[in-house]
């Protein structure tokens, strides 16, 4: 099966009537069919090379702007996967000067310093992970992102407690100014913000900061275009232990 399922990929990355999106897509399932036994080890020779030689075709031959937001989004990926993390990092650093949206990349690079483990890149990592959801434009896209912000915090400075509230009240403070903020991708960005917060307060330790922040979220849940079971749902976000 899986050499079954590689090669169906290969012919999908080397498919020139594919978008260059597609093609590199289909790479990434290459390598990830590749990192089932490997997790963080060496890949073949021959697949780093047509990593290589793939994410700089499509640098090259990818001339539009929005196209390359999501090409070279995935260029950088599939490089930071085959553990290729400086070319990835090179890769997406350009991309910052040119784009009309930096932030996608600066996540890239956020992801690229956690993957690196050491303790000055997990502080780069939450760095720009901070300046991707500052920088982030429209509704959504900044719930989302402001989302990522505090899930970095929890999981490389999980005992900064003051520092992951500020960064949840803040998200939770523009969801409170959007009656929408409680619907569609909006509303999945608000629930797994909460689900890593409840998760991170396993010990009952953070009752009072969830608490906090579930008493700041009541305001978007009021909305007249919510039934009474999405109300429920969205008043019970960020809620503490029971007995707290």
């Amino acid at each position: 099966l899986l050499a079954a399922w590689t090669a169906a990929l290969e012919r999908l990355t080397t498919d020139p009537t594919l978008s260059n999106g597609g093609r590199i897509g289909a790479l990434s399932g290459k390598v990830d069919l590749a990192r089932l036994d490997n997790k963080s080890g060496l890949l073949p020779a021959a697949l780093i090379a047509q990593v290589r030689a793939e994410a700089t075709r499509v640098d090259r031959e990818t001339t539009d702007l929005n196209e390359r937001q999501s090409v070279i989004t995935g260029a950088g990926a599939v490089l930071a996967d085959a553990g290729l993390l400086d070319e990835s990092d090179a890769l997406l650093s350009i991309e910052l000067e040119r784009s009309h949206s930096p932030y996608y990349y600066m996540l890239g690079l956020a992801s690229n310093a956690r993957k690196r483990g050491t303790p000055d890149s997990k502080v780069a990592a939450i760095e720009w992970a901070r300046q991707a959801y500052e920088t982030s434009k429209g509704p959504a896209t900044r719930l989302q992102w402001g989302g990522a912000y505090v899930n970095y915090l929890i999981e490389l400075a999980p005992a900064d407690a003051a520092r992951i509230e500020a960064a949840a009240a803040g998200v939770v403070a523009e969801a409170a100014a959007n009656p929408d903020a409680y619907s569609a991708r909006s509303r999945g960005s608000l629930e797994r913000m909460s689900q890593r917060l409840q998760k991170w307060n396993k010990d009952g330790k953070h009752d009072a900061t969830l608490a906090r922040l579930q008493e700041k979220m009541t305001a978007s849940c009021s909305s007249e275009f919510l039934s009474p079971a999405d109300r429920s749902e969205c008043e019970a976000l960020f809620a503490p232990a029971k007995g707290a």
